[in-house]
């Protein structure tokens, strides 16, 4: 006589912690990639700069974030497929085979965009090709999770919609910080320079390094038309 199979939950308990971990850094590091794109669109458009301080340490959390995720994903992951690959369900099954392949793209590809020791690549051509993989796997992998899930049991609306609630927000809370420059906060100014204010009891506001380079270049802009307008004597050669 056949024996039945013990029925495996997809997710177990032991595993749902672990996956709620792989969301978690998911929504993350989709609202950190959504200004890390938004700062390099605008610098195409604008032909300038936008780099700041603000941007060293998003850019640095990308990649923190990343390393962090890796050994979640896979462990999850591969015991989640253990748990499924007999199902009878073979959309739901295939979808997640799909998805867990363009996910470990996703993040073998920004692995080796890292320039870290054995992973370092040199090559242009190379380092291009993976760095659309990169950009462009995201897209793919929402698209296999949404195909995923349909296949699968009835999707909590609501849930969903507070997760990309999560990541919508957490993206603009960063596009909002871009000119925040953290080495200026709470600075105060020497006590010896309260002399050059007296007998006003006035004070400067303490303003980042690329706010201040903003002010002396309007300053500058200023004075010269100042300078060509209101003394017209003066000579422009």
């Amino acid at each position: 006589m056949k024996t039945k199979r013990k029925y495996v939950p997809a997710i177990t308990p032991g595993l749902r912690w672990l996956f709620r971990v792989v969301l978690v850094l998911f929504a993350l590091l989709g609202a950190n990639s959504v200004y890390l794109t938004a700062v390099t669109v605008l610098e195409q458009v604008t032909e300038h700069s936008y780099q700041n301080f603000y941007y060293q340490y998003m850019f640095l959390a990308h990649l923190v974030m990343g390393l962090l995720l890796i050994v979640p994903f896979f462990v999850f992951a591969i015991q989640h497929m253990r748990n499924t690959w007999r199902r009878k369900n073979r959309q739901a099954v295939r979808m997640g085979y799909v998805l867990f392949v363009v996910c470990a793209v996703l993040l073998v590809s920004g692995l080796l965009l890292t320039r870290a020791g054995p992973f370092e690549i040199r090559d242009d051509a190379a380092r291009g090709v993976f760095y659309w993989l990169h950009v462009i796997s995201p897209l793919v992998a929402i698209w296999a999770y949404c195909l995923h899930r349909l296949a699968g049991p009835k999707i909590k609306w609501r849930v969903g919609l507070a997760y990309s609630s999560l990541v919508v927000g957490a993206a603009l809370i960063g596009v909002f910080l871009h000119q925040a420059d953290p080495r200026s906060w709470y600075q105060v100014g020497s006590p010896e320079g309260t002399k050059y204010f007296e007998p006003s009891l006035a004070r400067t506001a303490m303003i980042s390094p690329s706010e201040g380079r903003s002010v002396a270049v309007g300053a500058a802009v200023r004075g010269k038309e100042c300078s060509s307008e209101q003394m017209p004597f003066i000579s422009q050669k």
